[in-house]
């Protein structure tokens, strides 16, 4: 279970700040993440969907973890083979389900590549692996990959959109592909993503300004509660481990 994910995050600076850094934390700083104490449109938590992962392409998928009773972790596990999934990147820090998806589902190449979701910023070399693993997967025939977190908010979605930029989508194509998908999805370490295809790809300065003025626009115009869905999620979650007997 992850402590961490139901804290919404300031972006903080980091040490050998560049002028790529200072603008994501200008960006940050200007509100892209605001949240809006009541919307018009309740999401419902991502938990009571099963298998709980959407695809935000027809061979990418993004979402949250196995479910805690095992008995349905093993029926996840079967509807997700059933879905085509032969590939995991678990972005949890807190969990690995490496060995649970070796004994079930041996065929799965499971890639673990943890980190913590507690606001800091992600490193560049994260999103190197997420996104070399994720395409290296698709890369294959005949493959489809799942790139998750625990609630499927936040880290599993940033790396599924730093994926989609990797295949040059444009970054409101690749943000609503995601929301659409999994009306859930935060992407709430985007900014991350997009400096590091920024820096990755030698993206020119102007359309990197054009870029950063997409993403805080499309954030701002495509707020949602973040927080009544975490809390929905953790009492959905009280109540299944309240019926495990902890």
């Amino acid at each position: 279970m992850g402590p961490n994910e139901a804290q919404w995050f300031v972006m903080t600076s980091q040490p050998d700040t560049t002028a790529e850094d200072v603008h994501a934390d200008a960006d940050t700083d200007a509100g892209s993440f605001v949240i809006d104490a009541a919307f018009d449109d309740p999401v419902p938590p991502a938990t009571t969907k099963r298998p709980n992962l959407d695809f935000v392409t027809e061979r990418l998928a993004t979402g949250g973890d196995l479910h805690p009773v095992e008995e349905v972790a093993r029926t996840d596990l079967e509807a997700m083979l059933e879905l085509g999934i032969t590939h995991i990147v678990d972005t949890r820090m807190e969990w690995s389900d490496e060995d649970f998806v070796a004994e079930h589902a041996p065929e799965v190449t499971y890639v673990h590549l943890g980190v913590d979701d507690a606001g800091q910023r992600l490193p560049d070399e994260w999103f190197d692996r997420g996104i070399g693993a994720a395409v290296g997967a698709l890369a294959l025939p005949d493959t489809r990959v799942l790139v998750h977190c625990h609630m499927g908010i936040n880290r599993g979605p940033s790396l599924a959109f730093a994926v989609l930029l990797h295949q040059g989508l444009p970054v409101t194509d690749a943000l609503a592909a995601i929301r659409t998908a999994r009306p859930i999805a935060a992407i709430g370490y985007a900014h991350d993503a997009l400096r590091h295809h920024h820096v990755a790809n030698d993206v020119p300065f102007d359309v990197r300004e054009e870029n950063w003025a997409t993403l805080d626009r499309w954030m701002s115009e495509n707020r949602i509660d973040v927080e009544r869905i975490i809390r929905g999620i953790r009492a959905e979650e009280g109540t299944i481990f309240k019926s495990m007997g902890g």
